[in-house]
């Protein structure tokens, strides 16, 4: 009998620059499950010790939110042991899309470099009982060439950072939307000469 199949992309927002010198990263992962089956156990990890803190990066914090009906997991730190970021009893419809929104600070002060790459991995249960998984692929779309087969996509998510603009570049946002889901929930004024 062949495995259900599940899908994962991860999409990463423009990076904002924050007025004490760290940044603000917002991901946002999505899960499918492209099977005829509903899924259990659902999972998503993303190490991001290993894509941030090992290129001298310091993870000042993290917050996950997910979809109504998946609960997150409230140790989720990317690090260590922590990289888990829903707590068990997650599933997934047949035909279903759920979302997890990442909102990670960083200092890159001691960073020996501007670009990171990072990728997630999701696995599930099928109503066999056998472990379906799948590792991300850049975008929002689990499977962007649409043959069925998300384990053909894998390309880890890049994000290259920009260092502070000259003094008198100001970054005024035109906007922003407090409705509490991780992205733009802040008006704030970047990029201030000291």
């Amino acid at each position: 009998m062949a495995t259900e199949v599940v899908g994962l992309s991860k999409k990463v927002f423009e990076p904002t620059w924050l007025p004490n010198g760290e940044v603000e990263l917002v991901y946002q992962l999505t899960v499918a499950n492209m099977g005829k089956n509903p899924l259990s156990n659902v999972q998503v990890v993303d190490d991001l010790e290993r894509a941030f803190a090992a290129s001298g990066a310091k993870i000042q914090s993290v917050t996950v939110r997910a979809d109504s009906g998946w609960a997150t997991n409230p140790a989720y730190s990317g690090r260590g042991a922590d990289t888990t970021m829903l707590l068990a009893g997650a599933s997934l419809p047949m035909g279903k899309q759920r979302t997890v929104r990442m909102v990670i600070r960083l200092n890159i002060g001691q960073a020996n470099t501007l670009t990171f790459d990072n990728q997630a991995h999701v696995q599930a249960l099928d109503v066999n009982g056998s472990l379906c998984r799948d590792l991300s692929t850049d975008g929002s779309e689990p499977d962007p060439d649409k043959n069925g087969n998300p384990g053909d996509n894998n390309e880890p998510t890049l994000v290259t950072l920009h260092s502070v603009a000259t003094e008198g570049e100001v970054f005024i946002p035109e906007g922003f939307s407090p409705n509490d889901d991780g992205i733009n929930d802040r008006f704030i004024v970047g990029r201030v000469p000291a």
